[in-house]
């Protein structure tokens, strides 16, 4: 902050995340709207190799062509998934997500969330899990999108040429706003290309490339 001795390594090394999302805080929070988002991140295929992959999260500013290979999220899984259960939300036995978890089942290979402690095992938990989407989904429809009702704020990363991509925090909430057509939402900036760095704090250092990164972060909404 103050461009002191080593100030010129941290950024190199691309800055402490917490840190400066800790001194930057609701400056990296913007409203957008969640159709201009279509781009998320992939992991495995930004950071093929697993050391990077796992140290990239610790950091603000990310190098390299990470955003290249960034897939488009209507193809994505996770979409189809949560435009299936609107689709049939009057009869969520009759969606396509509900007879390929059945099949499953019947194939003695349910699904299990461990860290949600989630496991379909009859058709009544394979109902219940896709009721708790639709009920979401029908809130949020009349409610609007609560940012509150989720564990992490939604992320975004911003990649080379100030474009915004869907990072891995809120992406099924992501989806149905997409699906519903929420008009606003409020996302948050976790990390940055070095290259847009550099051209949007044009060679300051210290509390003044914060500063400018903030008000170029601002002027995204």
């Amino acid at each position: 902050l103050n461009n002191q001795s080593g100030s010129a390594a941290l950024e190199r090394q691309g800055l402490p995340r917490r840190s400066v999302e800790a001194y930057l805080d609701e400056q990296l929070d913007i409203e957008i709207d969640p159709q201009t988002l279509t781009r998320g991140l992939s992991y495995p295929r930004s950071f093929p190799a697993r050391t990077p992959r796992r140290k990239v999260s610790n950091f603000f500013l990310w190098p390299g062509d990470w955003d290249l290979p960034t897939p488009l999220l209507n193809e994505t899984s996770r979409q189809h998934f949560i435009d299936d259960i609107w689709h049939h939300r009057l009869d969520l036995n009759a969606s396509n997500n509900y007879a390929r978890l059945l099949e499953k089942l019947e194939q003695g290979q349910p699904l299990s969330i461990h860290h949600q402690g989630i496991l379909l095992n009859t058709p009544e938990r394979i109902s219940g899990y896709l009721d708790h989407y639709r009920l979401y989904m029908e809130d949020m429809s009349c409610f609007g999108f609560k940012a509150g009702l989720g564990k992490d704020r939604l992320g975004v990363v911003i990649d080379r040429h100030g474009d915004l991509i869907k990072s891995n925090k809120g992406l099924r909430r992501i989806a149905m706003a997409q699906t519903l057509g929420i008009q606003r939402v409020t996302v948050r900036v976790r990390a940055i290309h070095q290259q847009w760095w550099e051209q949007k704090t044009e060679g300051t250092r210290g509390k003044e490339a914060l500063h400018q990164l903030s008000t170029r972060i601002a002027g995204l909404q």
